[in-house]
């Protein structure tokens, strides 16, 4: 049964670049990585982001 969610990537990537990240990703990555490492600041920025989105969906989605 085909589904309705779409594997393309949410933003058109820059012409002429393969297999690179851009600023954007390499930010949120060493973010990731430093609030799975255990630094209190990054959980921290990671909880407010997902509470942040969390509100604004229920505010103008839901």
């Amino acid at each position: 049964m085909a589904h309705a969610i779409s594997h393309a990537p949410a933003y058109p990537r820059p012409v002429g670049r393969t297999n690179v990240l851009t600023s954007q990703e390499l930010s949120w990555g060493i973010v990731l990585l430093l609030a799975w490492l255990g630094w209190p600041i990054a959980r921290e920025f990671l909880a407010w982001v997902l509470l942040k989105a969390y509100d604004l969906y229920i505010t103008y989605v839901h």
